[in-house]
C-alpha cells in the first residue's frame, strides 16, 4: 500500500520522476496542525483556575500545585493558573496563554472555598460577565473565546473529610 492510499490527495503534492512518487511535507505539516488524528478529538477547551494571590509564595505554590495535578488528569484540555492580585499571571494573561494553546472554550474555576465579592463581582467583571451570568464571549487576538464561569469549592463532603484527616493527623501526635 502506497502513501497515496493512506493520505488524502489534498495532504500532499506529488511529482513523478523515474516512476517514483515524491511527497512534499509542507502541506501535510500545515494540515496536521489543524486536523485531529483519526480517533482523536480536537482539543478546544481548557481550564483557568483563578486563585486570590498572596504576598506569601507558599499560597501561590498551593494553587499552582493543584493546577498541575488537575492538568495531569488529562480530562479537560490544558489547565493553567491565574491570580486576581499580587501574583502572576493575572486573569487576562492566563486566558491569552490558553488561547495560544488552541483553546476556544475556557472554564474559569475559582480556587476559593466560598462566594464573596471577588467571586460575585471581581472575577466576573474581569472576564466580561454581567451580574448573574455564567457564560460570556471575549475576543482574543481576533478569535472568539467562550468563557464559562464555574462555582467555588463550596459546601462539599470532601472538604469535611480533609479537615477530619488533619485532625486525625494532629491527634496521632498527641
Amino acid at each position: 500500500m502506497g502513501l497515496e492510499t493512506l493520505l488524502p490527495a489534498d495532504f500532499c503534492m506529488t511529482s513523478r520522476t523515474n516512476g517514483s512518487i515524491k511527497y512534499f511535507s509542507f502541506v501535510l505539516r500545515d494540515r496536521a496542525r489543524s486536523r485531529p488524528a483519526p480517533g482523536e478529538l480536537k482539543m478546544s477547551s481548557g481550564v483557568l483556575v483563578v486563585g486570590h494571590g498572596s504576598k506569601l509564595q507558599f499560597n501561590k505554590d498551593l494553587v499552582v500545585s493543584a493546577v498541575a495535578k488537575m492538568d495531569r488528569m488529562k480530562e479537560f484540555g490544558p489547565v493553567s493558573a491565574a491570580f486576581m492580585q499580587l501574583n502572576e499571571p493575572d486573569i487576562r494573561t492566563g486566558i491569552r496563554a490558553l488561547v495560544d494553546k488552541g483553546v476556544d472554550t475556557i472554564y474559569v474555576q475559582p480556587c476559593f472555598l466560598a462566594s464573596g465579592i471577588h467571586l460575585t463581582e471581581d472575577i466576573p467583571g474581569e472576564i466580561g460577565l454581567e451580574k448573574g451570568e455564567t457564560e460570556a464571549t471575549m475576543m482574543v487576538d481576533g478569535k472568539r473565546i467562550n468563557l464559562r464561569y464555574c462555582e467555588p469549592i463550596g459546601d462539599d463532603d470532601r472538604i469535611a473529610a480533609i479537615l477530619a484527616d488533619r485532625v486525625r493527623q494532629r491527634a496521632q501526635k498527641g
